[in-house]
């Protein structure tokens, strides 16, 4: 018994320490490039923050489309560099494209359009294919090189099996698993594989932050593939709301600061998600997303928006140096709990706190 309360009072305290920021509110085939802008590689800037978009779904496309013109509100400046790369399905919003293109975000304040700078077309690429992500992020980095870097990833995700689907990638996924049988995946050991490739191409020594703006992205497992590669993590245990974090809030606010690392970021990131998402503050933003999410939207207000879309949510931001240590004391606690009596953990584990699990 007292191997389990000292175990579990370390477990406690590395717990405490990781978290830094927490919101719990209760091989595929592509197409050749199409066309490529000429971009000279710009001064060092303070920020690159980039954004691997795969709005390829039909179910998200719409949100995901919306959040590159949130990012627009703010757009570039000379100490904070935007970039996304994003991929549409098949013309669920307009008939102009559903390709993959590459946008260098400029400010503007039409939430309806990208107006951005287009730096390239590359047509139709399997954004479930790691070297896909490889070509974005080392191109990104090489181009407009930065002090610091945050990479976030948009799309559904599984948690510890990894997200970032391709309905129709050309071909069904190169490994072989009943989960990728209907198109390709990227999976947690690809995510990890390709951020070390990135490293190693473009010799940054890792990640100020790494977001996955995702459902369920939120688990240890995923934590630990991300260590080596960055300072921070910011994801969800829990399921998103399809609006996903809060753009314009938090990268104004980056602008606002640029000077600040990628644990300040990260808390920003948590502290703006939902009551402070342009979705929700514009007037006429949140009168579409009422329109869509409620059968009768006469009568609600901001403040039920804010509270049906914060129902059940989390939004963490992680240390990321501090899980080596973690990862010993966590193998401790695992090893403790082998030692006592089973009942007794399995009645622990009932009762311990659920969330969603796709499985």
């Amino acid at each position: 018994m007292n191997m389990r309360k000292i175990s579990t009072l370390l477990l406690m305290a590395f717990v405490m320490n990781l978290f830094i920021a927490c919101a719990d509110i209760d091989d595929g085939a592509s197409t050749q490039p199409t066309s490529i802008v000429a971009v000279t590689p710009a001064p060092q800037t303070t920020w690159l923050v980039m954004v691997y978009s795969d709005a390829d779904d039909e179910v998200l496309e719409n949100d995901m489309f919306i959040d590159i013109n949130e990012m627009e509100l703010v757009g570039s400046t000379d100490d904070v560099t935007m970039v996304a790369q994003i991929d549409r399905h098949e013309n669920l919003l307009d008939d102009d494209w559903h390709n993959t293109r590459r946008y260098r975000i400029t400010q503007d304040d039409d939430l309806a359009t990208i107006n951005s700078e287009l730096v390239a077309d590359l047509g139709e690429l399997n954004m479930a294919d790691p070297q896909t992500l490889v070509d974005f992020v080392t191109w990104s980095i090489n181009t407009y090189p930065a002090q610091r870097y945050a990479l976030i990833l948009s799309d559904h995700g599984m948690g510890w099996v990894g997200g970032w689907s391709d309905p129709n990638p050309g071909k069904p996924g190169p490994d072989g698993l009943e989960i990728t049988s209907g198109g390709d995946l990227l999976l947690l050991n690809e995510i990890d594989d390709a951020l070390t490739t990135i490293r190693q191409q473009t010799g940054i020594e890792g990640f100020d932050l790494i977001g996955f703006d995702a459902c369920l992205m939120g688990h240890l497992e995923v934590a630990a593939a991300m260590a080596p590669h960055g300072d921070v993590m910011v994801a969800s245990q829990e399921l998103e709301p399809a609006m996903g974090w809060a753009y314009s809030a938090f990268l104004g606010e980056l602008i606002s600061n640029p000077s600040m690392d990628g644990a300040k970021l990260a808390n920003q990131i948590v502290n703006t998600y939902i009551d402070r998402d342009i979705r929700i503050t514009n007037a006429e933003a949140r009168q579409l997303l009422i329109t869509e999410n409620w059968e009768s939207p006469e009568g609600i207000t901001k403040d039920d928006v804010i509270d049906t879309f914060s129902d059940d949510i989390t939004l963490s931001a992680v240390d990321l140096t501090k899980l080596p240590s973690f990862m010993v004391e966590f193998d401790a606690f695992i090893v403790a709990l082998t030692e006592l009596p089973q009942r007794a953990v399995a009645k622990a584990a009932r009762n311990a706190q659920r969330f969603e699990n796709i499985f």
